[in-house]
């Protein structure tokens, strides 16, 4: 894992994904990793992929326990919301990325950054 987020700061991207992709083959729960690969797919240009990385983090937080939800996991629910929503905005898919602003404005992040956001991708929509 470590390996890889050098990789990942150097910009070898591939290199990095091999490493995160190992990773996630022995530990396909571990959060982190996928949130790596989610970046990693980000920044070679893979949107799709990346919201795949991304969802996967969700349905795992969704599979906590209502009732033991603490703010570590809203945190991770906004920040992933967020990354949905980047990665729809750099495909163009700007509808799509509202609604995952929206759902990271709800769960915690910050108002002003989802609005300014909100309000970036209506006006590419026009």
């Amino acid at each position: 894992m470590q390996r890889g987020r050098c990789f990942r700061e150097l910009k070898r991207y591939n290199s990095a994904l091999d490493d995160f992709q190992m990773v996630v083959e022995l530990d396909p729960k571990n959060e982190d990793v996928w949130g790596s690969l989610g970046a990693v797919y980000a920044s070679l240009g893979e949107n799709d992929k990346a919201i795949e990385a991304y969802e996967t983090i969700l349905r795992s937080l969704a599979a906590i326990d209502r009732d033991k939800q603490v703010a570590e996991v809203r945190a991770k629910k906004w920040f992933n919301y967020w990354n949905i929503g980047l990665a729809h905005e750099r495909a163009g898919r700007f509808q799509q990325a509202i609604k995952f602003f929206e759902l990271a404005k709800a769960h915690g992040m910050v108002r002003e950054w989802c609005d300014d956001k909100i309000r970036e991708c209506r006006a590419k929509m026009r």
